[in-house]
């Protein structure tokens, strides 16, 4: 009886934690942060370097990321042209799909999503082609691709608070059609950057966020 009595217990046991492990799966497919293999995501970012070029007064605390989601705390130097820019390579994980640049979004629904609004931000592919659309930054299938994010100070002023945590989401479409002058590949120099805030990232552009009042 007592044999029985234990199978039994056991059983049961073994479906609760069966039952467990579907339901902590199921969260990390939905929340999207876990990635165990590189084909969890069509596209995503692989590896983020903070630049060389870096001003030598700055600071990187924290860099993280999943998906096309980078999160970083980073801290600039004591001159209005200081600056820190990290080498963000993604990769296109399909074998039919072309995938383009369309903006970078900021997570302000995050409390920790933007966190100084006297930072700004813009992001360039490193090796820029000769036109300047969004559509030109295109990943295609199986390519990897890097892209420079730059952090400046806005207006070049140098603020009493220097660092800035950011929750940021390089989003990507998928490439349907060619643009004309596809194969160019002219190095240009990228646009000048926009200051106003909330405006949206194309290219060569930055934004910073809305100040709260």
């Amino acid at each position: 009886m007592k044999k029985i009595s234990l199978a039994i217990f056991m059983f049961f046991a073994f479906l609760l934690i069966a039952f467990g492990y579907a339901q902590i799966s199921d969260e990390l497919k939905i929340d999207g942060s876990a990635s165990l293999t590189a084909d969890t995501y069509e596209l995503q970012i692989i590896r983020v370097v903070p630049s060389e070029n870096n001003s030598a007064d700055v600071m990187v605390d924290s860099v993280a990321f999943h998906g096309t989601v980078l999160n970083s705390t980073i801290t600039l130097g004591q001159t209005g042209n200081s600056t820190l820019s990290f080498q963000i390579t993604v990769k296109n994980n399909t074998s039919n799909k072309t995938f383009a640049y369309s903006k970078v979004m900021i997570n302000s629904s995050l409390e920790n999503g933007y966190t100084n609004d006297n930072i700004i931000f813009k992001l360039y592919e490193d090796y820029p082609t000769a036109e300047m659309q969004s559509l030109k930054y295109t990943v295609a299938p199986l390519e990897e691709k890097t892209f420079t994010l730059v952090f400046s100070y806005k207006d070049g002023r140098v603020p009493s608070v220097k660092d800035l945590t950011s929750v940021l989401t390089i989003e990507f479409i998928e490439r349907l059609e060619i643009l004309p002058g596809e194969t160019t590949t002219e190095p240009v120099t990228p646009p000048e950057e926009s200051t106003s805030p909330g405006s949206s990232t194309a290219p060569g552009s930055s934004t910073a966020p809305s100040s709260s009042t």
